[in-house]
């Protein structure tokens, strides 16, 4: 049961948050001085529960299922469940240059600001740390091994050059396209065999034309492989 009014709850996740901000920023300046890539987050998710574990009334697992690297900490025990994510991978070979340092450590803040008051919100706050953001689909693991369950609303923030409230992330679908071309003298006979480089290369000049056209907010990219069988 609530017994304060919502500014006041607010000034007190302030004031708890407040409390621990310098530890927050030196673990996102820890994280993004030593970044590790997706599945090999050993340091990374190491740190994150050490800073969970000195929150007080958080329950912490290091280690979910199949995963070694993440982690979950839950405070309260409320009938409404709040689900924090927090992404700690870098990119290969440039380091943190989509801020999930900021990421963790912005998931870790609102875990110490939030806990205090779980209870009191009828709320169980619940922190998981997915790795694999950026090559892997850490979150989708653990979604299908049930570390999502129960939740009722998901939420994280991504570091940006803009504040927002909310944003509207693109839908996307993949797929792999193979062309095969038969082998011919290049001087005897050319016109025995089939080029596909040429079939690639036509398909990839008519997607390029086509993006005049498309719809604001779609986008279409490609990448291509050179495979000798």
């Amino acid at each position: 049961m609530t017994t304060g009014t919502a500014d006041g709850l607010k000034a007190r996740a302030e004031a708890a948050l407040a409390a621990e901000l310098d530890r927050v920023l030196a673990f996102s300046h820890r994280l993004h001085d030593n970044p590790e890539t997706g599945w090999e987050e050993v340091k990374a998710s190491a740190w994150l529960v050490e800073e969970l574990r000195a929150v007080p009334n958080v329950r912490v697992a290091h280690g979910l299922g199949k995963l070694p690297t993440a982690a979950c900490a839950e405070a309260g025990t409320g009938t409404l469940v709040l689900t924090i994510c927090a992404e700690y991978d870098a990119l290969p070979g440039v380091g943190h240059a989509c801020g999930h340092n900021i990421i963790a450590s912005s998931a870790l803040g609102a875990l110490i600001a939030l806990a205090p008051l779980a209870d009191e919100l009828d709320l169980t706050v619940r922190l998981l740390g997915t790795p694999a953001e950026e090559n892997g689909g850490g979150k989708i693991v653990m979604l299908e091994q049930g570390d999502f369950d129960g939740t009722h609303a998901a939420m994280m923030i991504h570091p940006g050059n803009v504040d927002e409230s909310e944003m509207h992330p693109f839908a996307c679908s993949g797929f792999a396209v193979r062309y095969e071309g038969r082998a011919a003298h290049a001087s005897a006979s050319p016109h025995e065999g089939i080029n596909a480089l040429d079939a690639l290369t036509v398909a990839l000049t008519a997607i390029g034309l086509a993006r005049q056209q498309l719809e604001p907010g779609q986008q279409i990219h490609g990448s291509s492989a050179l495979v000798r069988v």
